[in-house]
């Protein structure tokens, strides 16, 4: 049985990872295929499963992207220590009114795989489909278990060369920032020296002893252009950057199709940006997402949410991101910030009877807090505000 607490470390273990599911389906297009072939079924497909949505990363057969959780066959399977399977989805109460039964894909045969890491947190699942019954065998079952251990596999070396590529952008911009730091008094020290040289031209050790600051400054200043020229050599990769427009338009892509399902007017708006602005785009999709995947939630139909994206100024190349997402849902009482604030927020219903343990907003407080962010919640009777602030570090490229 799924309690909020697992199912909170499930989230966070999935959050880690850092993926953008619009862009991962090359990775897992031959493992989706070869699970079909293996089995002999129509359909295989390498299911992420987050609080509200089952983002499909690969498809083989079928064509599709997304689903919300509450339909997905795969929540169940998420929930087994080694695989599930339904003989005929039409005959059972669970899914035989959902569209993929029901409607033109009149499908019947469903087997499961969990994707569990390394620390056991099933984060997806590889699951294979037909329109007739197709029964795994012993032999089969283990080709799957090793192709579901190898998508794993992909998504881990996925997660650490994002956290290679992250940590290094965030040292070379701290080197350059320490080198730059250095370079304007240095300078001083160096002007003052030379001035304290022409002056004390009489006085034979006090020349030398400013001669002596004077070399030092000199050395100094050539480390820091080395240090900033070698900053310069190695660029950071802009695949892990994203700019203002640019994750409004990612967001816009991922979360268009869930809004639409409700009839619900959304939009992401950005104030004016800089160009040519980059930023890390470390945890940012997982907040944005998140945070509207919620609003939608608690929206009704044909209401409106919109997510405002804006680059604040801080001090030099330090700015502070702002979301603010904006709903027509019932808003928030102040002992329901409380809850959520304090981590204790209850399983909570949708307009449309979607479930959950309440943790989207915890998953958010979460994300920001590791970014070292804020995170606020507006009290009031009619529609849902909450702002989250992310303190950044412009990018040199």
């Amino acid at each position: 049985m799924i309690t909020p607490n697992t199912e909170f470390k499930r989230l966070v273990a999935l959050s880690e990872f850092d993926l953008d599911y619009n862009k991962l389906k090359e990775n897992f297009k031959n493992l989706s295929e070869l699970a079909a072939k293996v089995t002999g079924t129509e359909i295989s497909l390498v299911n992420l499963l987050d609080h509200h949505t089952q983002w499909t990363v690969s498809n083989y057969g079928v064509e599709i992207d997304q689903m919300p959780k509450e339909d997905s066959v795969c929540k169940h399977t998420i929930t087994k220590e080694d695989f599930f399977e339904v003989r005929d989805l039409s005959r059972d109460e669970r899914f035989f009114k959902k569209v993929y039964v029901n409607g033109e894909l009149k499908l019947r045969y469903y087997f499961g795989i969990p994707l569990k890491t390394s620390q056991h947190h099933a984060i997806g699942a590889l699951c294979v489909m037909d329109r007739k019954a197709m029964p795994i065998s012993e032999e089969k079952l283990e080709i799957l278990k090793l192709i579901a251990k190898e998508i794993v596999e992909k998504l881990e070396v996925l997660k650490a060369e994002k956290q290679i590529h992250h940590s290094f952008n965030e040292a070379v911009q701290v080197k350059n920032k320490l080198a730059h730091d250095i370079r304007g008094p240095v300078h001083g020290i160096l002007g003052l020296s030379e001035i304290a040289i022409e002056e004390q031209t009489k006085d034979t050790a006090m020349s030398e002893y400013f001669s002596l600051i004077a070399e030092s400054s000199s050395s100094l200043l050539k480390l820091t252009s080395e240090i900033l020229q070698e900053s310069k050599a190695s660029k950071a990769d802009k695949n892990f950057q994203t700019s203002l427009s640019a994750l409004a338009q990612n967001l816009e892509a991922l979360y268009m199709p869930q809004a639409g399902i409700k009839n619900i007017d959304f939009k992401v708006t950005i104030t004016e940006e800089i160009p040519g602005e980059m930023f890390s785009s470390s945890k940012l999709l997982q907040i944005g997402g998140n945070l509207i995947s919620n609003a939608i939630k608690f929206t009704p139909e044909e209401g409106a949410v919109t997510m405002h994206l804006s680059l604040l100024p801080v001090a030099d190349n330090h700015k502070m991101l702002l979301f603010k997402v904006e709903d027509t849902g019932p808003g928030f009482s102040p002992e329901k910030i409380e809850e959520i604030v304090t981590g204790n927020a209850h399983s909570t219903t949708g307009t449309q009877g979607e479930k959950g343990h309440g943790l989207g907003l915890n998953m958010v407080q979460y994300l920001v807090e590791s970014l070292s962010g804020n995170f606020s919640i507006s009290p009031q009777d009619d529609g849902g505000v909450i702002q989250v602030e992310i303190p950044i570090m412009i990018l040199e490229n």
